[in-house]
């Protein structure tokens, strides 16, 4: 359980992000870590259409969502992909319900204290333009590519045809209750350790050429079960055995092309402590996959205890009431993220201090010391750096990481130019 450090993460996809206005963000990245899937990305770029009757793209949509995508404190997550190719040839995966990112450097400031600087994703680089309305010939073809992929009608017919020749899971499964059990029957089972590592191989795309090493790795490693050997790569492969079946056994009635799609978010529930979605498919499948320290609420209970906080927020006059708002939300035992901050933290806090002018000198000083870190040829410890310094690119018109909803020219980079 997650104490003592506020920084609650979060994923949404599409379908609860497209509900919130600009409002609703800011609260939502006051009060949580927006962790976003690269699949997210993905799928406002692709939303950048051609416009009837014309050569050019319609950008307005892409451009308003990517302002809404990275205010300040959420985060593109290392895709899953990625990250199960670096556990499997032998690097550890942390898992700790919050973003993964990448783009590391190892940096020892004047002191000696050893930590990590993360640097802007490519992910990060293409929202930034996007936002500016900047679309490159490569962002205007792979809009296109991914519009023809998720309207590929045979997709879910060609790969159930391919399931009826699979080693995994031959047993009918006729009620969505005993899935689970079942799945968790054969991942647990010895003798199919070989065949759940071949599973995954093919279905994450695993580089033939280095396949072999990775069985060899395996083989030669103390930990026989999957779980043991690779627990992230494990977490995915449950995942993905599970949505097989359900296709396989037609156990949601129906599924869409797009819902193997859908099924990318579920892979980053390791990086987060709440995922809300408003998706019939997602809704569907969490029961199956959702951890016991995670939440899962839809985009309608999202978006409706943001609008009334919102509301809330726009009733109080003092200043010291409106910038509490900004640090945590308001005392309202009835709201949804008054209830969440209060199951993940130690919060509300029965003792509060106030800091003095000497110890923020202080704070201040030694965060320029983490800032001008140099880097070291030596990998530090990833798990427990004694310090994390992330970049970030911001833009004078972009929300205040102050969590006031006003543009940064508007807030702090005005004071600070007084």
């Amino acid at each position: 359980m997650q104490k003592n450090d506020m920084s609650l993460g979060l994923i949404l996809d599409k379908s609860s992000f497209q509900m919130l206005n600009f409002d609703e963000i800011v609260l939502l990245h006051n009060y949580f870590i927006p962790t976003i899937c690269p699949i997210l990305v993905m799928e406002v770029l692709g939303d950048l259409k051609k416009e009837e009757g014309t050569e050019g793209y319609s950008k307005d949509r892409v451009v308003d969502f990517s302002r809404k995508l990275l205010p300040y404190h959420s985060a593109v997550n290392v895709n899953f992909l990625k990250l199960i190719n670096e556990e499997l040839i032998g690097n550890k995966i942390p898992f700790d319900n919050k973003p993964l990112l990448g783009n590391v450097t190892a940096v020892q400031s004047a002191d000696g204290q050893k930590g990590l600087h993360i640097d802007i994703s490519q992910e990060e680089k293409a929202i930034n333009r996007w936002k500016e309305g900047d679309f490159t010939t490569i962002d205007e073809i792979t809009a296109d590519l991914w519009r023809t992929i998720t309207t590929e009608k045979d997709i879910l017919v060609n790969l159930k045809e391919k399931l009826k020749d699979s080693t995994l899971g031959e047993r009918k499964i006729k009620k969505i209750e005993d899935l689970c059990p079942y799945v968790d029957e054969i991942l647990g089972d010895d003798t199919k350790q070989s065949d759940l590592l071949s599973f995954i191989i093919s279905e994450f795309s695993i580089d033939t050429s280095i396949a072999g090493s990775i069985f060899l790795k395996w083989e030669q490693s103390e930990f026989k079960l999957i779980k043991e050997f690779a627990p992230y790569t494990f977490f995915c492969c449950r995942v993905k055995l599970i949505f097989n079946l359900v296709l396989k056994n037609e156990l949601f009635g129906g599924v869409r092309p797009t819902n193997l799609l859908d099924l990318e978010y579920l892979y980053y529930l390791p990086f987060c402590y709440v995922f809300s979605s408003n998706d019939k498919f997602h809704k569907r499948m969490i029961p199956l996959v959702i951890g016991e320290h995670h939440t899962f609420i839809s985009g309608e209970e999202l978006k409706a205890d943001l609008k009334s906080l919102v509301s809330y927020r726009s009733t109080l006059s003092e200043k010291n009431d409106i910038e509490r708002t900004q640090r945590e939300p308001p005392l309202i035992p009835t709201s949804l993220i008054y209830q969440l901050w209060t199951k993940y933290f130690d919060w509300p806090n029965k003792q509060k201090r106030e800091v003095s002018d000497e110890e923020l000198e202080a704070m201040k000083k030694k965060m320029d010391e983490m800032i001008d870190a140099s880097e070291i040829g030596e990998t530090t410890n990833t798990e427990n750096p004694d310090f994390i310094v992330r970049k970030h690119w911001m833009r004078p018109t972009d929300l205040c990481p102050c969590g006031s909803g006003k543009q940064l020219k508007d807030c702090h980079l005005k004071q600070n130019n007084k």
